[in-house]
């Protein structure tokens, strides 16, 4: 059985923007991955093993080595057995790569690569938030963030292009690598929204909202507005923008109880954000 050669990919296209995906796979030397970092040991029997350490323990030292299958395999190798070992500056990962393959290939490695932020889209319709573990939980004043665990759910007909990383509109991924995390149709609709559901019922205290961060578009959320709901159902405006902004800071009264929160246009229009993150208490 093959053991990883390799940190995750499933979450890299939140974690790097394209030109650093690029420069990490043209340059894999130059930034390596914690706990990949490359060793190379000789035995005494005059073997050598490159690799990366799995596990260690006082007699034995185990080391993920590459295999012809490209699976790869694990080496145990008693520390009695060891003659020399050299810490390698050097990834697992061979530099090189773009020579092997056409430009045109090269292009959709980058590009597939960038679209995978761990998309999970419930059977109930409802996205679940990418990469949670990124980041530190946020504060605002007292309030802690309340929103990393939550879920969203996009409009039916939002097109597919452009809702690729809506499951990072809650996390705390590097919101400045990216221009918007889902758009609503061009063409415009009737009071697009998005709504979020959280855990269970909170206090809700306050909630930062960031608009799509090409400035010429923030005028399309001229009507951004939020109402709160309990059951996801009965829906209570509790705030209106009074004008166009790059990002919403938005003190909810006190009392405000949400279990579902919906952010859109109070009208006909275009709308598309980037990160949402609300802060409250849960009940």
């Amino acid at each position: 059985m093959g053991k990883d050669f390799g940190p995750k990919l499933d979450d890299v296209g939140s974690r790097f923007t394209k030109p650093e995906l690029i420069r990490n796979i043209l340059w894999p030397n130059a930034s390596i991955a914690k706990g990949y970092e490359t060793v190379q040991v000789l035995t005494i029997d005059g073997a050598i093993f490159t690799g990366f350490v799995l596990g260690e323990t006082d007699k034995a030292l185990t080391l993920g080595v590459a295999s012809q299958d490209g699976k790869g395999h694990e080496q145990i190798i008693q520390k009695n057995d060891i003659e020399l070992r050299k810490e390698m500056k050097a990834s697992s990962m061979p530099e090189g790569l773009v020579k092997t393959i056409a430009p045109s290939e090269f292009l959709d490695l980058v590009a597939y690569l960038s679209q995978q932020t761990k998309f999970v889209l419930r059977d109930d319709g409802w996205i679940e938030t990418g990469s949670p573990e990124i980041g530190e939980l946020r504060t605002h004043g007292e309030w802690p963030e309340i929103s990393r665990d939550a879920q969203v759910q996009l409009g039916l007909n939002y097109p597919d292009q452009w809702k690729a990383q809506a499951n990072l509109l809650l996390s705390a991924t590097d919101s400045q690598q990216r221009d918007f995390v889902f758009h609503s149709p061009n063409e415009g609709s009737e009071s697009p929204a998005i709504a979020i559901r959280l855990a269970q019922d909170c206090a809700v205290a306050h909630i930062d909202i960031e608009n799509r961060r090409t400035e010429q578009f923030h005028g399309r959320a001229k009507d951004l507005a939020v109402w709160i709901s309990s059951d996801g159902q009965q829906w209570k405006q509790v705030w209106k923008s009074d004008r166009p902004a790059s990002s919403y800071a938005i003190d909810l009264s006190d009392g405000s109880r949400a279990r579902y929160i919906k952010i859109g246009l109070d009208g006909p229009g275009i709308l598309h954000l980037n990160q949402v993150v609300v802060y409250g208490k849960r009940l």
